[in-house]
């Protein structure tokens, strides 16, 4: 063998090692408590760590009852529920739950996120990078004081066969989006905002195949959906809202 022969091996090798190394890990959370090994915030601090596109799954039936906010999610995640029992993560009314940060791709799927609670935005979830959630329940979750009493979206995310009732915010009570969303085959209904009780919109947004029922802008904007943005409705039902003036900006 040549040296140049032998060099090439080297780098054959090398490469081959380093897709090794960033190939996906998976994480199980294996207890309810929100400290010590095999707990969520543990689980998501080695998947931060951990070079590659990394996977949490739950072990656990229980809820999950946060005391404080998850560690941001600073790596690419997939974080996969259970689908023979709901996994439910709390904030338990007094701390929001998700932050994902810009430039991650990530992923929920069957996910129930309920009573989270911010001072800020995105009491559920705060997201700032790219991500995708299937399949998902969110519900019950408070931002009194600024937007996303559901979903803060700043960068892009895509929804899909998940539901958000019962949010509310002092604007978009289930979503605020300042970046680009697509919403398909959701069902968004019995939230409250001051305006866009279900959505508040001032990005880029597409909802396709999706009902809007029974959301409540207490005041006076988009019971449904308000938009300063650009908006793009396909295939969508809207019904049963309160809001004290209309125009068509406005559903």
């Amino acid at each position: 063998m040549t040296f140049r022969q032998f060099s090439a091996l080297l780098s054959v090798v090398a490469l081959c090692s380093t897709a090794y190394a960033l190939q996906a890990t998976t994480f199980t959370v294996t207890r309810t408590n929100v400290t010590g090994p095999g707990s969520l915030p543990v689980i998501i601090n080695q998947a931060n760590a951990t070079p590659g596109d990394n996977v949490i799954e739950f072990a656990v039936t229980n809820p999950i009852v946060l005391v404080s906010p998850l560690p941001p999610i600073t790596n690419n995640v997939t974080i996969n529920g259970r689908i023979d029992a709901p996994t439910i993560i709390s904030g338990g009314g007094a701390v929001p739950i998700f932050t994902f940060a810009a430039r991650t791709t990530n992923t929920l799927s069957q996910l129930v996120l309920t009573n989270g609670y911010t001072i800020g935005s995105g009491a559920a979830i705060s997201n700032a990078g790219a991500l995708y959630i299937s399949g998902c329940r969110i519900t019950g979750n408070q931002a009194p004081a600024a937007s996303g009493g559901g979903i803060e979206n700043l960068g892009s995310t895509t929804i899909a066969t998940s539901s958000l009732d019962g949010n509310s915010s002092s604007s978009g009570g289930a979503i605020h989006n300042s970046g680009s969303m697509i919403v398909s085959f959701s069902l968004i209904r019995n939230n409250t905002a001051g305006n866009g009780a279900g959505i508040a919109n001032s990005g880029t947004m597409s909802i396709t195949s999706s009902t809007f029922t029974n959301n409540t802008a207490s005041g006076g904007f988009g019971g449904a959906v308000y938009s300063s943005g650009s908006l793009l409705l396909s295939q969508t039902r809207s019904e049963e809202h309160t809001s004290e003036l209309q125009s068509r900006q406005y559903l």
